[in-house]
């Protein structure tokens, strides 16, 4: 079995030798920042895992100590991926995506770094994180800031169409509660700003909005389509300024006629 010390050097390894990366899938890189000690280099199939990055991390998280390391880790391949070509563990798995699932589903604070993590993998090939990975995360959490983050990432990120049509259902339900709409503009803002500041694609907001924007916000303010589209056309105004609006203050200046 793979030791405490040997998954230590190894997360070590992948943020120490970050820049060694030059591209390609990854799996290569991968392999050489694993520390065997005595073990075989096929050590991880031992745990019938779907790939290594599986394995490292399922050692890895049995270790609280460890978890520091692992979040150093995934945030320097989430800095590596917004440079434009994500790494790769194997074919079907992005090097560090189960360190920011676990973490995601152990602490609520660490949702918004598997949510950011997320934004720099490709989508245009998923294969486990639909069906296997973040419904972990909302499951465990429920409807709050940090899973709306990560709910509006799979919605905008570039890649395949998902459907989030359930998520968005019962976040409608949240979101009409108290001020809770001030989340979502808060969140948005975050994200368009973040992928903007790390030059990342993203899908258009406008359409986003179209589609979606009028069943979240409260009832009374959803039945008056110009107010609707006032509240739109005041957001698109935002994305440049560090604080995030409130929607009293995309309602301002509203005058019906």
């Amino acid at each position: 079995m793979i030791t405490q010390e040997e998954i230590r050097k190894s997360l070590q390894n992948m943020i120490d030798n970050i820049d060694e990366f030059e591209g390609g899938d990854g799996g290569e890189w991968y392999g050489e920042q694993l520390v065997l000690g005595d073990s075989e280099s096929s050590w991880y199939e031992e745990d019938a895992t779907r790939s290594q990055d599986q394995f490292l991390m399922n050692q890895a998280f049995k270790y609280p100590e460890l978890h520091p390391l692992m979040r150093d880790a995934v945030k320097a391949i989430t800095d590596k991926n917004s440079e434009g070509d994500p790494i790769w563990n194997e074919d079907e798995e992005h090097a560090g995506t189960n360190a920011a699932v676990l973490l995601a589903v152990a602490n609520k604070e660490d949702v918004p770094l598997y949510a950011y993590f997320l934004a720099t993998n490709d989508l245009n090939h998923p294969v486990y994180q639909e069906d296997e990975d973040w419904p972990q995360v909302f499951e465990k959490w429920g409807q709050t800031e940090e899973t709306l983050l990560l709910l509006l990432v799979i919605t905008l990120i570039p890649g395949q169409w998902f459907d989030t049509e359930e998520y968005w259902e019962e976040f409608a339900e949240f979101l009409k509660e108290g001020n809770n709409i001030d989340l979502f503009f808060k969140q948005i803002h975050c994200f368009l700003r973040y992928v903007e500041e790390a030059d990342l694609p993203a899908r258009d907001v406008e359409d986003f909005f179209d589609e979606r924007l009028t069943e979240l916000l409260p009832d009374e303010i959803s039945e008056d389509e110009e107010l609707v589209n006032h509240i739109k056309e005041q957001f698109y105004e935002y994305p440049n300024v560090p604080e995030p609006p409130t929607l009293a203050m995309l309602m301002k200046g509203y005058e019906k006629e």
